[in-house]
């Protein structure tokens, strides 16, 4: 019998991992709005926008890569 491991491939690691990282970089983004005002929390906030949609960009490639892959 094959070791779970073995059944997933490098692409879905990748796309996993960069998922992990864009989830990770909203959440440091997202927290640092509460210690801002101003201008300084606008510019903040369009940071976490951006990395909101990164989030959901990852989540939607790996989804289709599980998908289309069956793993």
């Amino acid at each position: 019998m094959l070791r779970t491991e073995t059944l997933i491939c490098a692409e879905r690691n990748r796309l996993a991992g960069e998922y992990d990282s864009c989830v990770n970089r909203f959440r440091v983004a997202v927290s640092a709005l509460k210690n801002l005002l101003g201008a300084e929390f606008d510019r903040a906030y369009e940071t976490s926008e951006k990395q909101r949609v990164a989030v959901e960009k990852a989540r939607l490639a790996l989804g289709r890569h599980r998908a289309e892959h069956r793993c």
